[in-house]
């Protein structure tokens, strides 16, 4: 049997027709030609999906994403990066100030420009108590990186033994 081991209903359902079709409603070579197609169409899609496409420095969305990244570490008085995985070991808390905010209401037109709304989740800023994180992470994927966050135990007190945890971020390559 060509086309491995399908049987002709098989193959019918696998391409989105009736099972019971007849050889003189489709014959055997359009059969086997539609389903080879369907699945090299399935197999492209599925890579298609999971593949993205690391953005070259010097492009307009490395250049964005490294901008804006520079600005996030000037607003919490960090020193400036050259590259985007550069962006290490960034607290969770120290995004939470006004001027984190600030340096994204100034980037979000830009960013929307090169990314989209849907690209950012802009619809989500209202609701997403730490916005500026879920944009980086966003911005961060559609160059081809990953924002990836770790739990570090911190000691504040040393008379109570109270230990608290911090989360911090780093950009790392795929």
């Amino acid at each position: 049997m060509e086309n491995g081991s399908l049987s002709r209903g098989d193959k019918l359902k696998a391409i989105g027709l009736d099972p019971t079709l007849k050889k003189t409603q489709i014959n055997d070579e359009v059969l086997n030609e539609l389903y080879t197609k369907k699945q090299e169409g399935v197999k492209t899609e599925k890579q298609d999906k999971n593949k993205i496409e690391k953005a070259v420095k010097g492009s307009e969305k490395y250049e964005l994403v490294l901008s804006f990244l520079n600005a996030v570490m000037k607003s919490i008085n960090r020193e400036e990066i050259k590259e985007i995985t550069e962006f290490k070991n960034v607290k969770k808390s120290d995004l939470y100030n006004d001027a984190c905010s600030k340096t994204l209401d100034e980037y979000i037109p830009k960013l929307v420009f090169v990314f989209s709304k849907n690209g950012i989740r802009y619809n989500s800023r209202k609701w997403v108590r730490l916005y500026i994180l879920t944009v980086i992470k966003c911005v961060v994927q559609l160059c081809g990186y990953i924002l990836k966050d770790s739990s570090v135990k911190e000691n504040n007190n040393s008379k109570s033994h109270k230990t608290e945890r911090e989360t911090m971020y780093s950009v790392i390559e795929y």
